[in-house]
């Protein structure tokens, strides 16, 4: 066994056990995200958990410095997908988004039941639409809408590169652990524009704005013909 699954619980009390002070965490260690607490111990164990996480957040006994680094190396540690945020549970899928892009169009047409790629204003709109109505059902459960609004994201972000030409890239982030990964894209009227995070505000619970204000909040653009 090279390491153990923990809580931030199990991890204090696991550091209590081991007569090791709360601030006698490691200086000389560091995971790549630069988050989280880390623990030498003297049976050449090493502690890592995040407690302003919550008790039941996921960390880690490694069992010696070995596999420890190899986490830090392949820049991922392995907490359960219940834990991970959606971007971060597709981090390695985001790496190629456009390209291998089943991720997140397939579950738009399963559950939305829309054509797939969007490729006009109007079935960004009709699918837009579709997806308040979503949003808005008490049967759909959280982690449903959640991924439906990042697919979503994805989808126009997609459209907007490859119908729209607007410029784009790809940025890394971190959860505690693991990295994950978003677009942002560009055009003369909006800078570095991040959809994911902007749907959310448009579709939160006491927001759901209109489609063209949306669209215009992402691009900078008005829709002046009108959409069936």
């Amino acid at each position: 066994m090279t390491h153990k699954l923990i809580t931030s619980r199990e991890g204090l009390e696991y550091l209590e056990r081991s007569k090791k002070p709360l601030q006698d965490f490691s200086r000389r260690l560091q995971i790549p995200s630069g988050y989280g607490t880390i623990y030498e111990l003297p049976n050449e164990q090493i502690l890592l958990f995040n407690p302003s996480s919550g008790s039941e957040y996921p960390g880690f006994i490694f069992y010696g410095y070995s596999p420890f680094k190899e986490c830090c190396d392949a820049d991922f540690f392995p907490i359960p997908e219940k834990d991970m945020t959606w971007l971060e549970a597709h981090a390695r899928q985001m790496l190629s988004y456009l390209k291998n892009d089943s991720f997140y169009l397939n579950p738009l047409s399963e559950k939305l039941g829309i054509s797939i790629p969007i490729k006009t204003e109007n079935e960004c709109e009709a699918a837009y639409d579709k997806l308040v109505k979503y949003s808005s059902s008490p049967k759909k459960s959280g982690p449903d809408k959640i991924e439906i609004a990042h697919c979503y994201s994805l989808a126009v972000t997609k459209f907007l590169i490859e119908e729209k030409n607007f410029k784009w890239e790809l940025r890394r982030m971190y959860q505690v652990y693991n990295p994950y990964y978003y677009p942002v894209v560009s055009n003369e009227e909006k800078k570095n524009v991040d959809v994911v995070s902007k749907l959310s505000i448009a579709v939160g619970k006491r927001n759901k704005i209109p489609f063209r204000d949306f669209y215009w909040y992402i691009t900078g653009l008005s829709i002046n013909t009108k959409i069936e």
